[in-house]
């Protein structure tokens, strides 16, 4: 009897052990240090959003992944997976083991070049007004463009240079300016119509496009 029960303590203390190795292993495989890159996990969006690469810009001060909701790091967009057409940029994504970081950002030329991206959409509630410098930058055969952010009040220096196929610009800010829409901006975009809250909105922003390189715009109201 004796035996049996130090037997018992025994696998106690061992199963104690095991799952304290485990569990300081699992959170330290969870935190993502700054500089690391994840593809985001979240359900939401499907696939386009999954396929999207993010670069963590602020370590999460969670210390399990049941805090994860409440205490999220940050993050910026820094690729794509090399066969995706479709993205979805979330301003929320998740890493693999459910850690969830606020997106603040594009980087510079982070889909430069990509000749599969067809359409983009920037969901709302990023912590970033701008679309980078270059971030589209000779994305040849993306289509259409979809910005649901309301607080984007920039586009970068040829952020959709040579998208000669760019056919449609959804917009649902309102914050453009002449001087937010930097140079070259939509260099050889060869015939692109606007959308934006208003029609007189896409009227300015049509202008703005069109003074940063677009060769014919239209516009029309998302109304």
């Amino acid at each position: 009897m004796k035996g049996k029960k130090q037997l018992g303590l025994m696998l106690m203390t061992f199963a104690i052990a095991l799952v304290m190795c485990f569990g300081v292993k699992l959170q330290a495989k969870a935190q993502l240090d700054k500089d690391a890159e994840f593809y985001n996990t979240g359900i939401g969006n499907g696939e386009a959003a999954q396929a999207v690469k993010y670069i963590v810009t602020k370590k999460s001060s969670a210390k399990s992944s049941e805090e994860a909701e409440n205490k999220i790091g940050e993050c910026k967009v820094v690729g794509v997976k090399n066969s995706a057409s479709t993205i979805i940029i979330q301003a929320y994504p998740k890493d693999e083991d459910g850690y969830v970081y606020h997106t603040v950002g594009i980087c510079n030329g982070a889909f430069r070049d990509n000749k599969k991206l067809k359409y983009v959409q920037i969901n709302a509630g990023m912590g970033t007004k701008e679309i980078a410098a270059y971030a589209f930058s000779g994305c040849s055969n993306l289509k259409k463009v979809v910005i649901q952010d309301s607080a984007i009040n920039k586009i970068g220096e040829k952020a959709f240079f040579n998208c000669k196929k760019l056919a449609t610009f959804e917009i649902y800010s309102k914050k453009l300016t002449k001087s937010s829409v930097k140079a070259n901006a939509f260099k050889n975009v060869k015939k692109v119509k606007v959308l934006a809250p208003s029609s007189s909105v896409a009227k300015k922003y049509a202008t703005y496009f069109k003074k940063r390189g677009a060769k014919t715009v239209t516009y029309g109201s998302l109304d």
